[in-house]
């Protein structure tokens, strides 16, 4: 198959490149691994839309972070995707932080961060009741914002599949050759062709460079474990928190993010992780449920999941060895015409994911000389949920699959599950339905409606119930009939 643009990837960054290309008469694929978009790094992170006061200021990062963070609400209304800005509170605990709290500052004024103001600890406390008391200060940042990362992924590849783009899926990509100035796309199942490529593989993003000829970066994968709590907790965090400890300045920090879907979100933890399999660690947990306790000592800790999130961290070769890199841009080497890649984006990439996907749009549309289209359209409506209707709309609707309860943790109807399943691009496996729905991420964690849901999948897509996978290759939820006929 033929394509002007092949992007290999199916993560919040290739989706984003995916929809901004497809405002140029291009034809334009992805190409994804896995079975759905948003299954890797995109699934798992600290959901949050950072005003950009960690950044360093006149770097493109700094930019893209205070330019995508001003115009956030404006995103995420033309995709149907919730966002609030509950604003964020910097906290620390004696002069080392406080010192480090007012060069944060001093750097979020230079970059034209608005709002940005000292709070006294009478001042964080009154904002933030549920803050340790022995709080020395903390930093006012009311920009800061949050959103779920994969339903803003998966909004940005429906919009993107509704403007003409393509995707693939199940097509890992083996090999990458050149055919004149064409590339040529070896995956397990096809061939692909095209003028111009781009790398969104995220963990895998070294790989593909080594591919196609270009082997400047390596990624080293450092890992984060996060708790969950559930929504029904006594006590509420009413901001973002962040807490970065003393004496670990370049650490991640703990984060405590009260969600858009009222759970409350704490980490992450730190370690690196050569693996990749997203597997939590028994004493990372412990370390974090212990820094919870410290920050927020009345917190009502009922965590009702934990996971991993995992991000790519890049490093070049230098002088003195292997060195960090600042990756934060789409690199197109000169010695490759018509490769673009994304290699190590990490924090903050959710914030600039749109960013990034224009900057690479607007790079590969010069390189093939490609004329924006006319037929366009940006907007997305956001698909039926029952949970969001008021009791008196709920009362006006008659019996039918919108009134359907499959998960009643979240109040999932069948009718929503039915959208995500046809959707395009569509659920495929039980954590496909959940990312789309919410369904199974409840008190339960999906041990009540699980059952349903896959029956509902199979009959749905015309396969036999045993081939319903939880989420990706092996993880199977059956292996057969007990019992003859069912």
């Amino acid at each position: 198959m033929e394509y002007d643009v092949i992007i290999i990837g199916g993560g919040l960054l290739g989706c984003f490149a995916a929809r901004e290309l497809s405002r140029y008469r291009l034809r334009t694929a992805v190409l994804e691994a896995r079975e759905d978009v948003c299954t890797g790094i995109s699934r798992a992170n600290s959901a949050i839309i950072y005003a950009g006061q960690d950044t360093r200021p006149g770097t493109l990062k700094s930019r893209y972070c205070v330019h995508a963070n001003k115009n956030f609400d404006r995103l995420c209304a033309e995709l149907g995707v919730r966002f609030a800005r509950p604003g964020g509170l910097m906290a620390c605990f004696g002069e080392e932080g406080y010192g480090r709290l007012l060069r944060k500052q001093k750097k979020g004024g230079q970059m034209g961060i608005e709002g940005l103001r000292m709070l006294s600890r009478e001042e964080a406390l009154e904002m933030e009741p549920l803050l340790n008391p022995e709080v020395y200060r903390a930093l006012w940042i009311p920009s800061t914002g949050t959103v779920m990362p994969w339903e803003l992924g998966i909004a940005a590849a429906e919009n993107g599949a509704a403007n003409g783009a393509e995707y693939h899926f199940c097509q890992e990509v083996l090999a990458i050759s050149r055919d004149g100035r064409d590339f040529v796309l070896q995956c397990e199942k096809e061939t692909f062709r095209c003028h111009a490529l781009l790398n969104c593989a995220g963990l895998y993003a070294d790989a593909v460079n080594r591919m196609a000829g270009a082997d400047r970066y390596v990624i080293r994968p450092a890992a984060g474990d996060y708790l969950v709590l559930d929504k029904g907790i006594r006590t509420k965090v009413n901001h973002i928190l962040f807490w970065e400890k003393e004496g670990k300045e370049k650490s991640k920090g703990m984060e405590a993010v009260p969600t858009v879907e009222g759970n409350l979100l704490l980490g992450p933890t730190e370690r690196q992780d050569e693996v990749c399999d997203y597997r939590t660690d028994g004493r990372d947990l412990e370390q974090l449920t212990g820094d919870a306790k410290q920050l927020l000592p009345q917190l009502d800790l009922a965590v009702i999941r934990s996971f991993s999130a995992v991000r790519p961290r890049a490093f070049e070769t230098g002088e003195e060895g292997e060195e960090r890199a600042d990756c934060f841009r789409v690199w197109a080497p000169e010695e490759i015409l018509g490769f673009f890649s994304m290699t190590g984006i990490v924090t903050p990439g959710l914030t600039c994911a749109r960013e990034l996907g224009r900057d690479a749009a607007g790079q590969i549309a010069a390189y093939l000389g490609a004329e924006e289209t006319k037929t366009f359209s940006g907007s997305r409506r956001a698909p039926f949920r029952f949970r969001r209707l008021s009791p008196e709309e709920r009362a006006q609707l008659p019996p039918s699959d919108k009134t359907d309860l499959i998960c009643r943790c979240e109040q999932v109807t069948r009718e929503e599950i039915l959208q995500a399943i046809h959707a395009n691009p569509g659920a495929v496996t039980l954590d496909g339905i959940k990312r789309r729905t919410c369904a199974g991420m409840g008190r339960c964690q999906g041990q009540r409606c699980m059952t349903e849901i896959l029956k509902i999948l199979a009959e749905e897509r015309g396969v036999p119930a045993e081939r319903v996978m939880k989420d990706g290759p092996g993880s199977w939820i059956l292996s057969g009939a007990v019992k003859k006929g069912v």
